[in-house]
């Protein structure tokens, strides 16, 4: 068996790894378990970072901080040398739509944001590609990092669904598919003593 053939094997093991992983701490469908496992070197090296998309989608009411938005790419060389790159977005388009609910739930109406990378995280993913070229790879993740800014008074949760997309003929791969997310009690007001 070739170089090759052995990186190809241990990036889709790692790749379904991560999956595997990800779906003990969240909802993520077998489809992106089994697309990530086919996201090989050859893959990330001919991706065109311009065309990278990246969706979120939060319960209605909630808002996400889209100026500290990113999509982290983690690869793992050869060496054991690891590259964390963290990607800005910049907001394409926001608008209204609903998500599954789950199993015999009504859907969910949320905030969809659809973002791309920001002009000079174009130019880190193309740095970034360059020292996967060099570094023969042996794994990669990726995950989308969006802070909630605000929130309706009186919520106990939030669902959050993300998805990348790497070219515009594909698909979005999903990472999170209605994680639920508990909320702390917001502190009381303390009463005025006017």
């Amino acid at each position: 068996m070739g170089a090759f053939s052995g990186r190809r094997i241990a990036l889709r093991a790692a790749a379904l790894a991560l999956a595997m992983l990800l779906t003990a701490c969240a909802s993520i469908p077998l489809s992106t378990m089994l697309r990530m496992s086919r996201l090989d070197e050859a893959a990330l090296l001919s991706l065109d970072p311009a065309e990278v998309r990246v969706q979120v989608a939060i319960t209605e009411g909630f808002e996400i901080a889209v100026d500290e938005a990113t999509l982290e790419l983690e690869l793992i060389g050869a060496g054991g040398e690891v590259r964390t790159t963290r990607l800005a977005l910049d907001l394409l388009l926001q608008a209204s739509g609903t998500r599954g609910g789950g199993l015999l739930r009504p859907p969910v109406p949320v905030t969809v944001y659809d973002l791309t990378l920001a002009q000079h995280a174009v130019q880190e993913l193309r740095g970034t590609q360059h020292w996967a070229r060099a570094a023969d790879l042996t794994g990669l993740a990726l995950r989308v990092q969006a802070r909630v800014s605000g929130a309706p008074r009186g919520a106990d949760h939030v669902r959050l669904w993300t998805g990348v997309r790497l070219r515009p003929a594909e698909e979005y791969m999903t990472l999170f598919e209605g994680a639920r997310f508990e909320l702390e009690p917001a502190p009381a007001e303390e009463p005025s003593s006017t």
